[in-house]
């Protein structure tokens, strides 16, 4: 969740209840019949960067005093995947989520061949689609994060109907038209996705389901002697693997400590917008670090020491072969873990070289010891993004599957505007709180202009 330092004061009524009251009336005329008497069982996946406000969204969707719902992860918020069971106006409905990272949720949801389907928690047992075993706000027994290999646990393997995204469907891998070779020797083709409708009540809803901005910042382990980087500075760092830290400081004395480079998969909107808002190229090869600790496990929760590091290990994500150097963290939170630990000790297992600084990009503060750069001098905040001087932003998206459901799509229409015009703040900006926008159709990395008259 962002600081109040990432907040600005808004320039519209605050009565959220009646806010969401009027919104969510408004679309329910408009569903009609579509809603009444039956069960809604939706699933959704996609940005883990956006999860706060989506994850809060989806919960206060329910009626009050309906609701019962689990998790697995350390706090519902932080979740890997949760189920959620209850009425929404009246309608039973199960709404289930697996965070797997934006450009993953744009492949599951916009495959058209013969399918990328994702583990969601089961909800058995249930009586009239509900899970009985629930509690109110607690953990899923005996159930792993469905996004790690060989998951255990009970899932429902399936197609989502929809993905928060923190990138344009044009900018993703999977864009309408593309063709991809998985390692099974399959080729699939993907479809373009629907845009959820937004109800603005908060300024104006830019189209293409947009929710909200959504930025990201730089960070730095506790061990260097820097507080900025420039966008020159992350294109060479992230083509290299590693640069001397005294490019970074300015410092002689720094020329013979690395600053190592880590970062997000390719199944990551966040690694879209790195390449889009640092000129580096989406779709481009990165070199990226994974530290371990000594038992030689991946690094995933700060304040942890790293012991070795080495280039990213070939990878395949969701079914696609990534070469050594390009893969990296499946989850945001994952990535803030390294961040937070410590890595003056660590001794690059390939060359020997020991100690060093390692630089990632995430959304919110990793904890730790984590420190966070300035992106071209400018600190990532609400403020700084709405009027323009920070940079490292996006737009953040709710598409859905071509051929959803009338049932479904209502619902996935007042969670967008729920978003849009309530719970935007608690993951990024509220786009009725911008003064700019970026220009062009697909506006991934565009230029910032102002959203006003001049």
């Amino acid at each position: 969740m962002r600081s109040s330092a990432h907040r600005v004061p808004s320039k519209y009524p605050t009565n959220m209840k009646s806010i969401k009251t009027a919104v969510l009336g408004a679309l329910v005329l408009a569903a009609g019949a579509a809603m009444a008497n039956a069960t809604t069982i939706i699933y959704i996946n996609g940005s883990t960067a956006f999860r706060t406000a989506a994850v809060t969204a989806i919960h206060n969707l329910f009626d009050s005093g309906s609701l019962y719902y689990g998790y697995t992860g350390t706090s519902e918020t932080g979740q890997n995947a949760g189920v959620y069971s209850g009425t929404i106006l009246g309608t039973v409905t199960v709404i289930k989520n697996t965070w797997t990272g934006s450009e993953s949720g744009i492949q599951a949801t916009a495959d058209t061949s013969s399918g990328t389907p994702v583990n969601f928690p089961s909800n058995v047992p249930t009586v009239n689609n509900v899970p009985t075993a629930l509690l109110q706000g607690t953990g899923l027994q005996n159930i792993d994060d469905p996004t790690v290999s060989n998951p255990v646990g009970t899932f429902d393997l399936e197609t989502p109907n929809a993905a928060f995204s923190d990138s344009y469907q044009a900018s993703s891998a999977y864009k309408s038209g593309a063709s991809v070779l998985y390692v099974t020797g399959s080729t699939h083709k993907f479809s373009a996705l629907a845009s959820a409708t937004v109800t603005g009540t908060y300024g104006t809803a830019p189209g293409s389901g947009v929710v909200g901005a959504v930025s990201f910042s730089f960070y730095r382990t506790g061990d260097g002697d820097f507080s900025n980087i420039t966008t020159d500075q992350a294109q060479n760092l992230y083509a290299n693997g590693y640069l001397p830290e005294a490019i970074f400081s300015g410092s002689t004395a720094d020329e013979n400590v690395r600053v190592y480079a880590t970062g997000r998969n390719t199944d990551s909107g966040s690694r879209v917008q790195f390449a889009a808002d640092t000129q580096y190229g989406i779709g481009g090869s990165v070199s990226h670090y994974e530290p371990f600790d000594s038992s030689g496990a991946l690094i995933t929760a700060v304040n942890h020491t790293i012991a070795t590091i080495e280039p990213w290990l070939p990878d395949t994500v969701n079914s696609v072969a990534i070469a050594a150097g390009n893969s990296g963290y499946n989850s945001s939170g994952k990535l803030s873990g390294a961040l937070g630990s410590v890595a003056n000790y660590m001794v690059n297992s390939t060359d020997g070289t020991t100690g060093g600084v390692l630089v990632g990009y995430v959304t919110s503060p990793p904890g730790g010891s984590a420190v966070q750069l300035t992106f071209n001098g400018v600190a990532d905040t609400a403020a700084n993004i709405a009027a323009g001087w920070y940079t490292f932003w996006g737009f953040e998206h709710l598409y859905y599957r071509n051929g959803t459901s009338s049932t479904i799509t209502p619902v996935l229409n007042m969670l967008a505007s729920s978003v849009f015009n309530t719970y935007a703040t608690l993951s990024g900006v509220r786009i009725g709180d911008m003064t700019v926008t970026r220009g062009g159709s697909n506006k991934d990395g565009q230029p910032i202009s102002p959203n006003y008259s001049y």
